[in-house]
């Protein structure tokens, strides 16, 4: 009969120590990317919300201005959910203190009224930063369109 040698097990056990550093580097939490679908999501589901419903049609008597509406300091909010925040939020124009959108998901800066007075002509960008890297989140006026580039 005929057995293994040990220099033939010592390969094997070098070969799954290389696939498993490998795997285990592979598995560990992309914070970066997780923050920004997690922000992206958030943004979306106010559009979306907004999307349908008209606030001037306040002589129903159902008004409801936060729909369509999110502070910016909720970006990063976990309230509610299991998941820990990890990266640092910077918004351009840095003078938008809520974001909301209209019934037909265009952006409008600080009004729950959604007039076209308030309607957003630059483009919004969130920048997300962890461990010196960056993430973007760009949303388009007139479209309501939102990006993410990683």
């Amino acid at each position: 009969m005929r057995a293994f040698t040990l220099i033939e097990l010592l390969f094997v056990i070098v070969i799954i120590a290389i696939l498993s550093a490998v795997g285990a580097y592979e598995m560990r939490p992309n914070y970066l990317r997780n923050d920004t679908d997690f922000v992206l999501m958030k943004l979306k589901d106010v559009k979306y919300r907004a999307i349908g419903y008209s606030k001037q049609l306040s002589d129903l008597g159902d008004l409801n201005s936060s729909i369509g509406c999110i502070e910016i300091s909720e970006l990063n909010s976990t309230e509610g959910t299991n998941y820990k925040f990890h990266s640092d939020i910077n918004i351009l124009p840095s003078d938008i203190n809520t974001l909301c959108f209209d019934r037909y998901g265009r952006p409008h800066k600080d009004d729950n009224e959604s007039s076209l007075s308030s309607l957003l002509h630059k483009n919004i960008i969130i920048i997300l930063n962890y461990n010196d890297k960056n993430s973007t989140i760009t949303i388009y006026p007139f479209s309501g369109y939102i990006e993410a580039k990683y």
